[in-house]
């Protein structure tokens, strides 16, 4: 798969979080080499990196009345900016003393006029939600959405935020609700009425929607990347056709034909199997067909040449076209297996993905250990943002896994999504996942201006 480069987040810098803390990140002192600018925040409990977290979620949200900027408003810093691959940077600036309440959000983007508006709150510190918004906030929000960034959320508490554009639900796809949709629990806005979930509830159902939406992702990429490698059936016989017409002059070196025929047959069967073990293709089994090439006279070989040639392009041509497909969904399942002990998961693009013992007993989801659980729920959603330029948030990754399971999870994230545009900004406290890429953490302290 080829890399894909999209734009990423460069640098955060807070003022005045909380009225104490001064931080840049990454800090000086750190290395940005990782894949896409991956970032690793580490400090002390209290310093804040949950909270950096959620400002950059809130500050770059483009969903309209969603809490997000009353988030800001109710947070105590003084500034926040964001600066971008691509030059762009995103300002929050606090207009009272007190760090509280309203604010300005100044977007800057290379050679185009900057973009501003301000955040005007109520004595409570919430942004209200108006009817009939100004212009100037719709295209504010309208330019954060150009910056092109899907944003994802992996709280400490394992609730799955997900950003929301401004197209009304009805144009959502139904069938599958977003975790936003079910799962949502801050209070930003305005008080929900319907129960809470307990903490046990959600997790189940965040690893069975997370797992409904993998299958349904999968099935439709499946049928997609298909129809555009069948090949039209007129084409095939058309092709046949005119090699086996040919021009009087056209000669065939058999023996050589012969030779690469058997092995482009011995080629597709092998690996016709990485595909048939999804669900992608059915399997190419070519063995009477190499007996017969085998065997075949000099005459009869040029007519199987004219017939077998078309057929065997169309089959490489469908493997091809699957073949990112293939690989991607092959990285996810080996990569939750090697982790797995007494289980693993299988997925087949028609009958989605399934959970089995060493006795292939099915389980379903819910069922797993903690640990297995939080890991198919980062992987699950990993794979879900490979489509698109995007950034995601986790804090505490190490949460329920154990200290062998922590010290891969961070290598594996970042191969799985190596050939994607994503960014991961990371907040820890393990030593295990940190100790593999130790020059390249941020630890939050003071900057010198504190």
């Amino acid at each position: 798969m080829a890399k894909s480069e999209s734009i990423h987040v460069s640098q955060i810098e807070v003022k005045d979080l909380f009225g104490r803390f001064n931080y840049q990140i990454p800090s000086d002192s750190s290395n940005l080499s990782l894949p896409s600018g991956t970032m690793l925040l580490y400090g002390d409990n209290g310093c804040g990196k949950t909270t950096i977290l959620r400002l950059v979620f809130h500050t770059l949200a483009k969903a309209a009345r969603a809490g997000h900027r009353t988030y800001l408003s109710r947070t105590k810093f003084m500034q926040l900016t964001m600066r971008f691959s691509d030059g762009t940077s995103v300002l929050v600036k606090k207009k009272n003393p007190d760090l509280l309440g309203t604010f300005d959000m100044i977007l800057s983007r290379p050679k185009k006029p900057d973009i501003s508006y301000t955040f005007e709150a109520e004595e409570d510190y919430r942004i209200p939600a108006r009817e009939h918004e100004p212009d100037d906030y719709y295209k504010l929000l309208d330019a954060l959405s150009e910056i092109g960034l899907s944003l994802y959320f992996l709280t400490d508490t394992r609730t799955i935020m997900v950003d929301q554009s401004r197209i009304r639900p009805s144009q959502y796809q139904r069938s599958i609700p977003t975790e936003d949709e079910i799962l949502y629990r801050e209070t930003l806005a305005e008080p929900r009425t319907q129960r809470r979930m307990e903490p046990e509830e959600i997790a189940q159902e965040l690893v069975r929607n997370s797992v409904r939406r993998v299958n349904f992702l999968l099935g439709n990429q499946s049928i997609r990347a298909s129809s555009r490698s069948e090949s039209n059936v007129n084409v095939l016989y058309r092709e046949i056709i005119r090699r086996l017409v040919g021009s009087p002059e056209q000669t065939i070196e058999l023996e050589k034909e012969r030779k690469e025929i058997i092995e482009r047959i011995e080629s597709l069967q092998k690996n016709s199997e990485r595909f048939a073990r999804f669900g992608l293709l059915p399997r190419f089994v070519g063995k009477e067909i190499l007996t017969n090439v085998k065997s075949a006279s000099d005459d009869k070989m040029e007519v199987l040449s004219n017939v077998l040639t078309p057929y065997l392009d169309s089959l490489e041509s469908k493997f091809n076209t699957l073949s990112d497909l293939q690989e991607r969904i092959e990285l996810f399942v080996d990569t939750i297996n090697r982790f797995y002990q007494g289980k693993m998961i299988r997925l087949d693009v028609r009958r989605g993905l399934s959970i089995q013992t060493q006795d292939r007993e099915v389980i379903q989801p819910e069922y797993l250990s903690s640990g297995e659980r939080q890991l198919l729920l980062l992987f699950c959603n990993t794979l879900l943002t490979l489509n698109t330029p995007s950034l995601v948030l986790i804090d505490e990754p190490e949460l329920s896994l154990n200290i062998k399971w922590q010290r891969s999870l961070l290598p594996s994230l970042l191969d799985f999504v190596s050939n994607s545009p994503i960014q991961f900004i990371f907040a820890t406290h393990s030593f295990e996942i940190l100790s593999e890429y130790i020059d390249h953490v941020t630890k939050l302290e003071q900057t010198s201006d504190a």
